[in-house]
């Protein structure tokens, strides 16, 4: 069963791109097409897996680094063509948030949702033959653990949503909406079969008990069950103990080969570092990885596949550094050459392999449509108000990287530098404070920005060497797994739930296994509050949760406060300025809200329903009414 798993997967991938290109009329379908009538299609129990693997085709195209990079107080949108579908424009359409808007996170969890229910209805089917109940339980298990994680998701973002819970081939135009609370029920009923029938050490890339645990809790919290909240995230870190010691491919200090001029042995990591190099997410010894999607392990598996295996790019998520024009007098002189000008890494290190290349993210070849981190999650999030200063996880030079290499010969602070090191992070090495940020190239200085070894490696090591060379911003290929779950998240799941209860030792204790193992000054009791919760949910699981998720289970007023603060803003690059009153960065141009392109009050509380879903329900036009400040 393993081995048809991985080759459905690796067909399945190929539907990522196509479940954004769905039509109006999909939802109401809710079907998925098929040529044949599901009564005689399905003979095997490998074809009701295939429909599963589509399943997690579609968990896939959402949650591999997208649905984690929309605006909020964590993300911004800067577009170096200045290009107005990058913007949040007044908050108040989530058409335009970098493609990725609301109705295709609607239609994709939709999806997911029809396949499970295919699924479950040839598992019902007498024409297949199981080799036990077990084994027919078990799939059964899977499919409504995918169905469960989407009306879950339904759930936080939308509020309540249509339950549909079996196949079906008819086209409706009479869906209800549940309430929100029937929506959470629909998942907890779900997702606690597939707690009791899935197995604790399931096949990489499939979701196991101690996923459906993890879902379980992250349910009962958004419902109000502070007590079955807390024993599901207890009973997923016991399943999934959370990683202590260094461990994986760049934690053995025996291991002097290096990969693209890099060692192999990174002697500054930290074993959160580790978590999230190559393929160690996949790794047998790490316990720590509750729900992994897997891509692909390596050139020679994405080209034998048709290129069809999800990988990462940076280009994204990088910052546009030859676009800066200067830095500082004292570093700058009067030189009026570009410091990254050309990007080329051989002008540090020397030629890789006889080859000249450019290090896409060190050097400057990313073009920032979507991951821009805003300043509160580069700097505020670290300083000593929020976390009593830097610890493992926002690690210069390993976790992070916010200082970057003059790359030009011709450039003064050439010489200034310490470059003794491959990938140091010495003196000379140019951070914010260094660029000149005048009016003249203030719309360049915004290019420069930090970036995560979670979603863009710090150093040449994390891609791969056959791409590397290619030509072009998004050339290089970054052959990653991701995380859908880990059971950090756990630990910060129960603290939240022990908060709401009034038990801000048992909150303080549960953050602090993250703390300590991040080398972290540990929070007292007394510390503990939802913003500060929401504060280490960002240093843990930036780029990783579904913030958006995480936000709208809160209560308005605390999710709101913080978008307001650290989030709500609109660049306009023809004036250079931010329509906001919160910071991007500390010394730009700030202008309130009576410049008229931002209002202060935001009038809704859960993302819109798809409008177009609204119209086409037509036979009950009651029944799929719009939230409240969409209307």
């Amino acid at each position: 069963m393993k081995k048809i798993f991985a080759s459905f997967l690796l067909a399945s991938l190929a539907l990522g791109s196509f479940v954004a290109c769905q039509s109006e009329k999909d939802f109401l379908t809710e079907k998925p097409k098929a040529q044949f009538s599901i009564d005689n299609a399905y003979q095997t129990s490998a074809q009701v897996l295939s429909t599963v693997v589509s399943a997690y085709a579609s968990v896939g195209a959402l949650n591999y680094g997208i649905t984690n990079a929309m605006q909020s107080d964590e993300m911004t949108y800067f577009s170096v063509f200045g290009a107005s579908s990058a913007i949040i424009n007044n908050w108040s359409n989530l058409g335009n948030w970098s493609g990725m808007n609301a109705k295709t996170v609607w239609d994709t969890d939709y999806q997911i949702i029809a396949y499970a229910n295919q699924a479950l209805y040839a598992c019902s089917l007498e024409s297949i033959t199981w080799s036990s109940e077990a084994e027919k339980n078990e799939l059964k298990a899977e499919a409504l653990c995918l169905r469960g994680y989407a009306y879950l998701r339904l759930g936080e973002l939308f509020g309540g949503v249509p339950l549909v819970t079996e196949y079906s081939e008819d086209l409706r135009f009479d869906y209800q909406r549940a309430s929100r609370e029937d929506t959470y029920k629909q998942a907890i009923e779900d997702l606690t079969f597939a707690y009791q029938n899935l197995p604790e050490k399931p096949e990489i890339g499939r979701v196991g008990k101690g996923a459906a645990a993890i879902m379980l809790a992250e349910t009962y919290l958004a419902s109000g069950n502070y007590d079955q909240a807390i024993s599901y995230a207890q009973e997923c870190y016991k399943i999934h103990p959370l990683m202590t010691k260094r461990f994986g491919v760049r934690a053995d200090p025996k291991d002097t080969g290096t990969y693209l001029g890099v060692p192999n042995y990174n002697a500054e990591g930290t074993v959160y570092s580790d978590l999230f190099y190559k393929q160690n997410p996949r790794l047998k010894e790490n316990t720590e990885g509750v729900w992994v999607i897997l891509s692909a392990k390596d050139f020679a598996e994405y080209s034998a596949n048709s290129s069809v295996i999800r990988t990462m790019t940076h280009g994204g998520y990088a910052p546009a550094l030859r676009d800066v024009p200067s830095l500082k007098a004292d570093l700058q002189g009067s030189y009026t050459g570009k410091p990254w000008a050309d990007g080329k890494f051989d002008n540090i290190y020397g030629k890789v392999n006889g080859r000249s290349t450019s290090i896409p993210a060190i050097m400057g070849a990313g073009v920032p449509f979507t991951g821009h981190p805003s300043w509160f999650a580069t700097v505020q999030v670290w300083d000593d108000e929020h976390n009593k200063g830097l610890d493992d996880r926002g690690k210069e030079g390993v976790a992070i990287r916010r200082l970057y290499p003059v790359t030009n010969k011709e450039h003064p602070n050439w010489d200034k530098q310490d470059n003794s090191k491959p990938y140091g992070t010495g003196a000379g090495w140019v951070g914010w404070e260094g660029l000149e940020r005048t009016a003249t190239n203030f719309n360049q200085a915004m290019e420069f920005f930090q970036i995560s070894d979670k979603r863009v490696p710090i150093d040449a090591w994390g891609y791969d060497e056959n791409t590397y060379f290619s030509s072009g911003v998004f050339g290089a290929r970054i052959f990653r797994d991701w995380y859908m779950y880990r059971s950090a998240e756990a630990y910060l799941i129960e603290a939240e739930a022990k908060l709401r209860k009034g038990d801000k030792s048992g909150a303080a204790a549960a953050v602090n296994v993250l703390r300590n193992r991040a080398n972290a000054t540990p929070f007292t009791a007394d510390e503990m509050t939802l913003q500060v919760l929401l504060d280490e949910r960002c240093r843990e699981l930036f780029y990783e949760e579904d913030r958006w998720a995480t936000l709208l289970r809160q209560e308005p007023e605390t999710w709101k406060a913080r978008i307001w603060s650290y989030g709500m803003w609109s660049y306009d690059p023809s004036k250079g300025v931010l329509n906001k009153n919160a910071k991007l960065y500390p010394d730009t141009q700030q202008v309130d809200a009576s410049h008229g392109a931002i209002s202060p009050e935001l009038k809704w509380d859960l993302w819109p329903i798809p409008q177009t879903y609204v119209d086409l329900n037509t036979d009950n036009p009651e029944g799929m009414k719009q939230n409240p400040g969409w209307e």
